[in-house]
Parts: C-alpha cells; sequence; structure tokens
C-alpha cells in the first residue's frame, strides 16, 4: 500500500493563500458597511480611504433603537416570516411526499408544472396577485386571527411562492430515503399518515431546515411585493421601513442605512446558524437509523 505523499510547502501555502483571499472577499463588504455605519453623517463623505472612521460613533444604531416605527416594523417582520415559513414548509412537504411516494394521475405534467413555474418571475404575477385579494378582501387592515388580512396576502404569497422550488428540494431528500423503511412499517401496521411523521419526516429533517431557511429569508427581505400590497406605516415589514426612514430631502443617511442593513441581518444569520448546527445533527441521525 502507497503512502500518501507529504505535500510540499508551495501545495501549503497556495492553498492557505486561497483560504485567506476567500475569506477576505466574503468578510471585507460586511466590514466596510459596518464601518460605514459608525461614520458621522457629516463626514460620511471622504476623500481618503479610510479602514476606521474618523470619529466613529454608534449614534445611527442608538437613532435606530429609539424609532418606535423600527419595533413596529420587527413585529410585522417576524410575524409575517414565521407564519408564511410554517406555511410553506407543510405545503412543501406534503406536496413532495406524495410525488415521491405515491402514484397518481397526472403525476408527471403536475411536477414539471411546479418546475417550469420556477423558470417565471414573481414580479409576473404581481399586478393578478393584487386584482384577486382585492375582490376576495384581503387586502383590509382588518385583523383575521389576530393578523391584519393584508398582512395574511403577504403570508400566501411568500409561503406558496417559493412553492417550485421547495418541493423540488424536499422531493429529493425524500427519494434519498429507502422505499424499504416505508414497506417494513406497513408491516408494522402503520398507516400512511404514521410512516410520514414517525419515519420519513426525521429522516428528511435536513431538507426540512433547507426550505424553512430559503422561506423564512425570502419572506424576511422581500421588498417589491411588500411595497405593491402595503400603504399603512404602522403595517411595513422591515425593508419597507428601511426605505422610509431613509428618504431624506437632503441625500439619503448612508450610515443610518448601512447601520438599519446590518441590524435587519442578525436575526436571519442567527437563524441560519442554528439550523447549521441543525443540519448536521439531523444527517448524523439520519445516517445512524
Amino acid at each position: 500500500m502507497a503512502l500518501k505523499q507529504k505535500p510540499s510547502w508551495f501545495e501549503v501555502f497556495y492553498t492557505y493563500a486561497l483560504i485567506v483571499i476567500a475569506c477576505i472577499a466574503v468578510l471585507f463588504p460586511i466590514y466596510w458597511i459596518f464601518t460605514t455605519s459608525l461614520r458621522p453623517f457629516d463626514i460620511l463623505a471622504t476623500p481618503k480611504l479610510e479602514l476606521w472612521p474618523e470619529g466613529a460613533t454608534l449614534s445611527n444604531y442608538i437613532n435606530i433603537f429609539k424609532d418606535q416605527n423600527f419595533y413596529t416594523a420587527f413585529i410585522n417582520s417576524i410575524k409575517i416570516s414565521v407564519v408564511a415559513t410554517l406555511l410553506g414548509v407543510i405545503l412543501a412537504t406534503l406536496a413532495a411526499y406524495a410525488f415521491s411516494r405515491f402514484e397518481f394521475p397526472g403525476k408527471g405534467p403536475f411536477y414539471y408544472y411546479y418546475i417550469i413555474s420556477q423558470m417565471f418571475p414573481s414580479v409576473v404575477g404581481l399586478i393578478p396577485l393584487f386584482v384577486i385579494f382585492l375582490r376576495i378582501g384581503l387586502l383590509s387592515e382588518e385583523p383575521f386571527l389576530g393578523i391584519p388580512k393584508v398582512h395574511w396576502a403577504l403570508i400566501i404569497i411568500y409561503g406558496a411562492g417559493g412553492l417550485a422550488f421547495s418541493v423540488w428540494n424536499m422531493k429529493g431528500f425524500f427519494d434519498a430515503i429507502p422505499k424499504e423503511l416505508d414497506e417494513a412499517a406497513m408491516i408494522d401496521g402503520a398507516g400512511s399518515f404514521t410512516i410520514f411523521w414517525r419515519i420519513i419526516l426525521p429522516l428528511a429533517t435536513p431538507g426540512i431546515a433547507i426550505t424553512a431557511l430559503f422561506i423564512f429569508m425570502g419572506a424576511w427581505l422581500e421588498f417589491v411585493t411588500a411595497m405593491t400590497f402595503l400603504s399603512n406605516p404602522k403595517l411595513y415589514t422591515l425593508p419597507l421601513w428601511i426605505n422610509l426612514s431613509i428618504t431624506n430631502p437632503f441625500g439619503i443617511p448612508w450610515a443610518k442605512f448601512a447601520a438599519a442593513s446590518l441590524v435587519i441581518a442578525v436575526p436571519v444569520t442567527l437563524l441560519f446558524l442554528f439550523l447549521q448546527r441543525y443540519l448536521l445533527s439531523g444527517l448524523l441521525r439520519g445516517a445512524i437509523k
């Protein structure tokens, strides 16, 4: 058995150099946004390159957290994103399980319809959706189950808007689970729902996590649809709040915009870190089972 040759110093140096360059390319824009958020408004424009701003201040972050509209928009975004994620995961999981495990008339055309619909941008259906929701009364501010109806419209759009990718993604995970597990459970007397709930879903945990993250990020950061459907500032989401807060006749406050962007990115980053650990545990658990 041939021993593996030890890499040369050049190969080691080349590998670490690529890693360092990649890290700089990813982290430097974030660092630059952070330093921009620390600049006072009056010295935002400077002819010289500064890695750390002169007169750095946290006033932009303090002003954000003093703004009551920020908390209102934050609650609106959390509410819409969480409910849309739950709706999207439930629909995608059930649909993908049906496509993966059952045979029914029109299975092939329906599945390819999902895939083909991904080719069209969501903006194409924006006006028809607005008209439909207007006619069925989902654009009013009246609460339904504690949530304004217009927010329910956004929840439906966000939850079902990425259904094509979500179904395709979940179906891949379901297809990778051996059908022999289903057959063994059926021999033991388990029904279809029991097999789905107690056997398939635990093994498909990584796919569910990826799908949930995809839907949550889309709902959390979406701007165009929310701008079209929402007119009351009290119902704004965070992207709309940023647009409202940087409206200034004397110029765009880029420092405040940078600070708000970083604040908004924190929940998504925390969710990604949490799901990353959850993905690894789900993969290991699925492999052991």
